[in-house]
C-alpha cells in the first residue's frame, strides 16, 4: 500500500476514464470517478460522488494551472484511494469549496505540487491522512477522523501557510507544516501531537489542547499568542526561538526550550515543570506560573 505523493505508499489504482478541455473554455463538469484530469482549466463537481479507489487525478502538463470547484458538493470513498490526487510534479493546483470529502485513505493528496491553494473543505474518516500539498496554503477548512492511527490531518511542505483550520481527533499530527511557513487562526485538539512547525516557522492565535503534545516549533521558530496544552508538554521549542504571550498548561512540562532563545510575557499554569530550559542563554522574563 502506497501513499504516492506523500509517503509513497499509496494504493495503487487502476484509472479508468479521462476528460479533457480546453484551458481557456468554461468549466468541465465532473460527473462521476474515476475522472482524469489531463489538460490546464477549471472543472467543477456537478453532483455528489462515490468512488472506490481514486476519484480525481490531476496530472496536468507542466506550466498549466487546474481549478477543482466542489460547488457544495461530497466526494463519498469505500475506505481505499484518495478523493483528489496529483501524482507527478506540478505546481498551481486550486481545490476550491464548500466541499466534503469522507471516507478515503487519503482525502487530499497535492505532496508534489507547488503554489497550492485549498480552502472551504471538510475532510472526515481518512484512514491515513486529510490534507497535504507540497508547497502552499491551506485555510478555512476542517479535517476530523475516528481512526487511531490516522497520521496527520493537514501536512504541508516549507512557506506554506495554513490559516483557519481544524485537525481533531486522532491524528498522530493534527497540524503539520515544514520550514518558513506560518499557522494562525488554527485549533488542533485530541492528537498526539497538535501543531509541528519547521525551523524559522511562526505559530500565532492559534489553539492545540488536548493533545500529548500542543505545540512545537523547530529552530528559529516562534510561538505567539496562543493557547497550548498536552498532557506532556505545552510548547516545546527549538534553538533561537521566541516563546511570547501565550496561555500554557503541560500537565508534566509547561514550556521547554533550548538556549538561547525567548521565553516571555507567557502565562503557565498546572505544570510539574513550568519551565524546562535546555543549555544557557535564554532570556526570560515577564513570566506568570500559577501552581
Amino acid at each position: 500500500m502506497t501513499i504516492r505523493p506523500l509517503t509513497r505508499l499509496l494504493l495503487a489504482t487502476l484509472l479508468l476514464g479521462s476528460w479533457t478541455s480546453s484551458a481557456n473554455g468554461a468549466s468541465t463538469p465532473i460527473t462521476a470517478c474515476p475522472f482524469s484530469i489531463t489538460v490546464g482549466g477549471t472543472y467543477s463537481l456537478a453532483n455528489d460522488l462515490v468512488a472506490s479507489g481514486d476519484c480525481i487525478v490531476i496530472d496536468q502538463p507542466l506550466g498549466a494551472s487546474v481549478t477543482v470547484n466542489l460547488n457544495g458538493f461530497s466526494i463519498f470513498g469505500d475506505g481505499s484511494g484518495t478523493a483528489i490526487v496529483a501524482p507527478n510534479v506540478g505546481r498551481k493546483i486550486s481545490i476550491v469549496g464548500p466541499g466534503t470529502i469522507t471516507g478515503f485513505l487519503v482525502g487530499i493528496d497535492l505532496g508534489f505540487t507547488t503554489d497550492v491553494t485549498v480552502k472551504r473543505m471538510v475532510v472526515s474518516d481518512t484512514t491515513f491522512g486529510g490534507i497535504v500539498v507540497g508547497q502552499g496554503s491551506i485555510t478555512d477548512s476542517d479535517v476530523s477522523t475516528n481512526f487511531t492511527f490516522n497520521f496527520f490531518g493537514v501536512a504541508t511542505g516549507d512557506k506554506s501557510t495554513v490559516k483557519n483550520v481544524t485537525a481533531s481527533n486522532g491524528h498522530v499530527v493534527g497540524i503539520q507544516v515544514g520550514a518558513n511557513s506560518t499557522v494562525t487562526q488554527s485549533i488542533a485538539d485530541n492528537n498526539l501531537n497538535g501543531i509541528i512547525a519547521g525551523n524559522k516557522s511562526r505559530v500565532k492565535t492559534s489553539t492545540a489542547i488536548g493533545n500529548a503534545f500542543g505545540i512545537q516549533v523547530g529552530d528559529g521558530g516562534s510561538v505567539s499568542e496562543s493557547i497550548a496544552g498536552g498532557s506532556t508538554v505545552g510548547i516545546g521549542a527549538g534553538v533561537k526561538a521566541n516563546i511570547n504571550a501565550n496561555t500554557v498548561n503541560g500537565q508534566f512540562l509547561g514550556i521547554s526550550a533550548t538556549c538561547p532563545g525567548t521565553i516571555q510575557q507567557n502565562t503557565i499554569s498546572g505544570s510539574v515543570a513550568p519551565l524546562n530550559l535546555i543549555g544557557e542563554g535564554c532570556t526570560v522574563r515577564n513570566n506568570v506560573i500559577i501552581p
